[in-house]
């Protein structure tokens, strides 16, 4: 049985991110799957994977910098032992820190020193702003033995680069195309019916370039606004609003909104779900207010019909792919009116938009299908 190493953000509260791992899973069914796993939960609970403790995500501190050291002999020796070392999707190829890029490079270093075949699946590629980033990551990104980038914007970007291995594919996360079924009681335990409720997702920070500040701002104003605008489509529709926190820090936006939606049965999926769970609420409900873009490709991938909030230019480059732009909404243009015109096009074209994001997420599972067969022919 070939052996994979998975380097990426999974057990970290990201359900999105947790959604790529099953389905590298799903794609490699005969390898033997390591994976890098964050504090916050124990991957292997619910995907068929060996995890090995890693605080990727966790920003840089002495704290995390000696577990890093200890987690690394770990990481070297599953490394050693595999065939190939995979970097698994995610937006991961960025300059927005300066340890980021080093980190990823580092253990592509090793596993070239070791003989392995270095990939990189299914990847978001940039904003690398720097100088320094830039001429990094064309030199090592050149020099993997494959490149998949999942969206126009980061195959522009390797091009620009001249990184001629790239190949443009889609997220991993659409080779998932059946229902997830993850516990089997899921709508169940929520006391939830198929496509009597309607579900939302949200950023804690709302644009994705406050995240470096958050702690030091007050988004009350945003969370009123954003309780409106949930609040009228759920009168228009006459159904409860769901929110799914895809990501674990969501669940205080969730509080936040619940205290403006005290007239609504305004109900908040448990954040310690894990990815099948939360994509299950998705894919049975009625459509989506979604500002998460996981939780987009969710819904997409079961022809749920969905009114994207832009908070990060990654979810403007997906409904560039899905060929749905007209369904996107910047945030700040995002009120009452602009949302229940959005939802009347859906309420209109539904069965066509339906149909069109099936065919639309059909074509993408075959192009990272298609990926995942060049990956296996590596090694």
């Amino acid at each position: 049985m070939k052996k994979m190493f998975v380097m990426g953000s999974y057990g970290c509260g990201n359900r999105g991110d947790d959604a790529i791992l099953q389905s590298i899973c799903a794609l490699f069914p005969d390898w033997d799957i390591t994976a890098a796993n964050g504090t916050y939960e124990d991957i292997s609970k619910h995907l068929p994977v060996r995890g090995i403790s890693c605080r990727l995500n966790e920003g840089f501190s002495l704290s995390v910098l000696g577990s890093m050291i200890k987690d690394s002999f770990r990481i070297l020796a599953a490394i050693a032992k595999s065939d190939l070392l995979m970097f698994g999707g995610g937006s991961l190829i960025h300059d927005l820190t300066p340890y980021n890029l080093p980190f990823l490079y580092f253990w592509q270093c090793w596993a070239k020193l070791l003989g392995k075949k270095v990939c990189y699946f299914s990847m978001g590629v940039g904003p690398l702003k720097t100088s320094f980033g830039r001429s990094l990551s064309k030199f090592f990104l050149k020099r993997a033995d494959g490149v998949y980038v999942r969206d126009y914007r980061g195959y522009g970007l390797c091009e620009e680069l001249n990184i001629t291995n790239a190949v443009l594919t889609a997220d991993a996360a659409f080779a998932v195309k059946t229902k997830n079924q993850a516990q089997g009681r899921t709508l169940e335990e929520l006391g939830l019916k198929e496509k009597e409720y309607f579900c939302v997702t949200g950023s804690q920070w709302f644009k994705s370039s406050n995240f470096w500040n958050r702690a030091n701002m007050d988004f009350s104003k945003e969370t009123e606004k954003f309780a409106s605008q949930i609040r009228a489509v759920s009168q228009e529709l006459k159904l409860k609003p769901v929110f799914v926190p895809t990501v674990m820090h969501d669940e205080v936006l969730a509080q936040n909104l619940k205290a403006y939606l005290e007239d609504l049965d305004f109900m908040i999926a448990p954040s310690d779900w894990n990815c099948k769970q939360m994509a299950e609420i998705v894919e049975n409900s009625k459509m989506l207010l979604g500002v998460r873009m996981h939780s987009i490709i969710f819904a997409a991938r079961q022809g749920v019909p969905f009114i994207a909030l832009i908070y990060d230019e990654k979810v403007q480059q997906l409904l560039k792919y899905l060929g749905m732009e007209e369904l996107a909404l910047p945030l700040e243009k995002a009120d009452e009116k602009t949302v229940l015109e959005h939802l009347k096009i859906l309420q209109e074209n539904e069965r066509e938009i339906s149909d069109k994001l099936k065919s639309i997420t059909g074509q993408l599972e075959e192009k990272v299908v298609k990926s995942a067969k060049k990956v296996s022919e590596l090694s």
